[in-house]
């Protein structure tokens, strides 16, 4: 007598799982995000951005420190540790970057010395 056997796993709800697996995984760098610690502390006033929001779409917009709190806008990439921002005006920012849990650091040089920054998600 052949016994078959189910499969217990439901294809949408594994394909599911692992896709949101796999986005945790490579470090979803989309919602919003605020600075909660930068190291040197000293580089705090030179940090540019207090928040970022990432949008799923590529486009981001953001708190600065430039003369008192202002808002930034553009456009973003994420790949192979680098996050790159292109503000509408032209200026564009490179850093260094991981998603640690419920954290994203960013680094960049500072006066010849790494900057790390550290962003809390505040929202997905």
């Amino acid at each position: 007598m052949r016994v078959l056997h189910r499969n217990r796993f439901r294809r949408p709800a594994f394909v599911l799982v692992c896709a949101t697996a796999l986005g945790l995984a490579a470090g979803c760098v989309h919602g919003r995000w605020e600075l909660v610690e930068v190291d040197p502390d000293a580089a705090r006033g030179d940090v540019e951005f207090q928040t970022i929001t990432l949008q799923d779409d590529g486009s981001y917009f953001a708190q600065t420190n430039d003369d008192g709190v202002q808002p930034a806008s553009g456009t973003y990439t994420y790949s192979d540790g680098v996050l790159d921002l292109q503000e509408k005006d032209g200026d564009r920012h490179s850093y260094e970057a991981a998603v640690v849990g419920e954290q994203l650091h960013l680094k960049r040089l500072w006066e010849g010395q790494k900057l790390k920054m550290i962003y809390e998600r505040r929202s997905h």
